[in-house]
């Protein structure tokens, strides 16, 4: 049904033609060996709000609602026991997670 009839009246509605999701859903697990490609990954997700302009100019980037960036720089005791800041923090050679760790990582990312 969602492939087929949603995807013929959602055509109708906005005047498109074509497949509306190509292709199957992929995932990929991103290596955090050491090889700078979650650096990589990470980066890109989280400048992505300001590459699209969801950020007012000179707004940092934890001021966006709907990413995971300020539980990233947020304190251990505030962020989600799952998130592994560690990981990240090493790709970009910060060895401690620390309040000045956590700076020093905001201050890459957003430069």
């Amino acid at each position: 049904w969602f492939l087929g009839t949603y995807t013929g009246r959602f055509n109708r509605r906005h005047k498109l033609f074509g497949h509306l999701f190509s292709g199957r859903y992929k995932s990929l697990v991103v290596d955090g060996s050491g090889n700078g490609y979650l650096k990589t990954v990470c980066d890109y997700v989280h400048l992505n709000p300001a590459r699209a302009t969801l950020l007012a100019a000179g707004q940092p980037l934890r001021g966006f609602a709907w990413s995971s960036w300020p539980a990233y720089l947020a304190a251990p005791s505030k962020r989600p026991a799952w998130l592994r800041v560690d990981r990240l923090l090493g790709e970009h050679g910060i060895p401690k997670d620390s309040v000045a760790g956590r700076r020093e990582l905001e201050r890459r990312v957003e430069t």
